[in-house]
């Protein structure tokens, strides 16, 4: 038989029971929420055109090939990159409580983590990023925005080991890093 897991309790010197309520954060009984943007409006034009530019070379190589195949594939690609570009960006509630992260309705729970980290720039960068347990998926990066951080890690701490997490590939490339 398997045991239940074990949550251990928030002490009472890391979330105050006075704690205020706050207009970006709400303290809802032992967690967090706040609204933010998950995926950011990213707008480089020279990022459209060198994409557009690639896409079409490859075109016209697929063609000179006579890969019908490959041509379409390419063709489809370029139009799910015009689309995706063109999406606004939509605001998603995050929530921190005893039984794990809830994104827009759907829960992310600590047994699933592996560890956390606060990244904290003042006046530049506040995010909060989540290691799975699984090596295979993404890390989760979150926009802390107007949260405090140290409340965020404070309440945290207590279900997750704090890890440092090195930026990858591709979030260093879109950060401009």
């Amino acid at each position: 038989m398997t045991q239940p897991i074990q949550r251990p309790s928030l002490p009472a010197k890391v979330v105050p029971a006075t704690a205020p309520v706050t207009t970006p954060m709400v303290k809802k009984d032992s967690g967090f929420t706040w609204t933010t943007h998950l995926q950011q409006a990213i707008r480089r034009p020279r990022m459209l055109w060198l994409i557009g530019i690639v896409l079409v070379g490859a075109s016209l190589l697929a063609l000179l090939q006579s890969s019908v195949l490959l041509f379409v594939f390419i063709g489809l690609v370029f139009i799910l990159t015009l689309v995706q570009r063109s999406k606004e960006p939509r605001a998603s509630t995050i929530t921190i409580s005893d039984a794990g992260i809830r994104i827009d309705g759907t829960t992310k729970f600590w047994k699933d983590m592996s560890s956390f980290w606060v990244e904290y720039n003042p006046g530049g960068l506040k995010e909060l990023s989540i290691e799975p347990a699984k090596w295979h998926l993404p890390y989760l990066k979150i926009p802390l925005d107007d949260t405090d951080p140290m409340k965020i890690r404070n309440h945290l701490i207590v279900y997750l080991p704090e890890k440092e997490h090195e930026l990858s590939l591709i979030d260093a490339f879109l950060k401009g890093k």
